[in-house]
């Protein structure tokens, strides 16, 4: 937050004046009664703002109009709605409306399978152009596998070493067999046969899995697995000369513009039948409601006022003396002639960099962008919006009464209450006080001068 100041760097020849006037008049006072009089040196927080007034807007916003004549069927929405794009407001009754309205209905009906049809064509198209696409695709899965069939499928080091495993592999079966005979004619049931004869098993499937697994990497295919193999590259070839034969006999059905003009046909009754209907173009708040049931209503006239209320701006002039401090980004204040006491917050958001002459008095449009204000149910747009934008942050400043300052052949000074003389540099006038720069301490107590020579700056000659 920050206060609603005037622009302390700049000065005209009026404000001039009117101080000039007023340093007189205090001057005259001071001398008739003969009073010595101190003040304290102060410390202002001072920021530099540019102020503007506008109009507050929103954005989108739009007032929604009947498209033909009728007679009001159902009101959807009441004021202070929130609404989506898309949702019918308003509807009239069907059997009210113009015969072209009432006819638009069955156009609507015809154009969409018109349009169906000649998509259709388009997209048996497209399938037949994907499916030639996945028949390649498994040619060419089948041809691999078939190529296969002539290469090993894994190195020398992997095939030694499925080699050495089966070795292993053929040790363990003949030691399980030899286990197995020294126990083969005990019983049935017996634990020490049963545990044999299940060894020997695991020992020959092991074997014959490495064996297999080996026989693999060889590429050493069984002729079952070749003549699958090839067999399957049949298919594919065959497969994709059938998509591709489709391909061709429907590649001269509808074009592009058969297409567009089928779309616009179903655009343009569409549009006709909607104007039995009141429909939001965008997401947003109902303003106002200007019809009720069983109201006729006229082409043109006006249904509804929409807005979207969670995007506020305001539009203002500023003048040519201050859009140079202007830049995007910075904060803004708002507040609103028929909301007192409530005040909005924003940044500025566009610089119209081309002036236009208000007045005779060249101007420019600078546009600011609101935060929503917390817990405002009501704000009118179009109302007046007075912004104040802070162009340059805070800062301290000393300021003495304009009497403090007096004039010497050494140039500006004050006096101390002790007498002594401290050189100062005097700047912009804030009310009554001026700021200056000097060897001085906030609450330090000067002496009033009701002769102070002291001048305020003329801004048209160029001085202080």
């Amino acid at each position: 937050m920050f206060k609603n100041k005037k622009n302390i760097w700049a000065f005209s020849a009026v404000v001039a004046l009117v101080v000039i006037t007023a340093l007189f008049a205090f001057r005259r006072a001071s001398s008739a009664s003969g009073s010595i009089e101190t003040a304290t040196v102060t410390k202002l927080e001072l920021s530099e703002t540019v102020s503007a007034s506008g109009k507050l807007a929103a954005q989108p916003y739009t007032v929604l109009t009947w498209k033909t004549n009728g007679t009001v069927k159902e009101v959807n929405i009441q004021v202070g709605r929130k609404v989506k794009a898309g949702e019918i407001l308003l509807s009239l009754e069907a059997t009210s409306a113009p015969a072209s309205v009432i006819s638009a209905q069955a156009d609507l009906v015809n154009a969409k399978l018109e349009l169906e049809n000649v998509l259709k064509s388009s997209l048996e198209l497209a399938q037949a152009q994907q499916k030639a696409a996945d028949a390649m695709q498994a040619v060419k899965d089948a041809q691999d596998n078939v190529t296969k069939l002539e290469y090993r499928r894994a190195s020398d080091d992997l095939v030694q070493q499925t080699q050495d495993e089966i070795d292993l592999a053929k040790e363990k079966v003949s030691r399980a067999e030899d286990a197995y005979k020294r126990v083969k004619d005990r019983p049935e049931g017996d634990s020490l046969k049963a545990q044999a004869s299940l060894n020997l098993v695991n020992a020959r499937a092991e074997r014959d899995d490495k064996i297999a697994l080996l026989n693999w990497y060889l590429g050493k295919y069984d002729e079952i697995d070749a003549a699958q193999y090839r067999a399957a590259l049949a298919v594919a070839e065959a497969q994709l000369a059938d998509a591709q034969r489709e391909v061709e006999r429907l590649k001269d059905g509808p074009n592009a513009d058969e297409v567009a003009a089928a779309q616009a046909r179903v655009d343009a009754a569409q549009a006709t039948v909607n104007s039995l209907f009141i429909i939001a173009p965008f997401d947003g708040e109902v303003l106002a409601v200007e019809h009720v049931a069983g109201e006729a209503v006229q082409t043109g006239s006006t249904a509804v006022y929409l807005a979207d209320m969670n995007h506020l701006y305001v539009e203002a002039q500023v003048d040519e003396s201050d859009i140079a401090s202007v830049q995007v980004g910075q904060a803004a204040e708002v507040t609103l002639d028929a909301l007192p006491g409530v005040t909005f917050t924003g940044q500025v958001t566009r610089i119209n960099p081309v002036g236009e002459s208000v007045s005779g008095l060249v101007k420019y449009n600078v546009r600011i962008d609101l935060q929503p204000a917390s817990g405002q149910a009501f704000i009118p747009l179009g109302t007046t919006a007075n912004l104040t934008i802070l162009v340059q942050a805070a800062r301290s400043a000393l300021t003495v009464p304009i009497t403090a300052i007096q004039n010497d052949a050494q140039g500006e000074f004050v006096l101390t209450v002790d007498n002594q003389r401290i050189s100062v540099v005097t700047g912009a006038i804030v009310d009554d006080r001026v700021i200056i720069s000097g060897n001085l301490q906030p609450g330090q107590s000067l002496l009033l001068n009701n002769t102070s020579s002291f001048e305020a700056p003329n801004p048209l000659a160029g001085g202080k």
